[in-house]
């Protein structure tokens, strides 16, 4: 496959992407905005504090490559989280 299909074809995928994990996040806080209000906001702000924390801890234990650290970082809270 020539270099710039595969180049087109990969920013139109990671695009495509982006979109629809920012639109299911959007539709799952509005979703569930009745019960986020429900929660005191000291409850919300040591989710937010835990939730950085591990943010940084996966970004420091993620390599050397920039790619692997954001992704250990994102998906560090996520397993947290189950």
């Amino acid at each position: 496959m020539p270099e710039g299909v595969r180049a087109t074809i990969t920013t139109t995928l990671t695009r495509s992407a982006q979109v629809l994990l920012q639109v299911t996040i959007v539709l799952l806080i509005l979703k569930d905005f009745s019960t986020v209000l429900s929660f005191c906001i000291r409850n919300i702000l040591i989710m937010a504090v835990f939730v950085i924390l591990y943010i940084a801890i996966g970004h420091l234990v993620g390599g050397p490559g920039l790619p692997d650290r954001i992704t250990l970082g994102i998906t560090t809270p996520l397993a947290s989280a189950l």
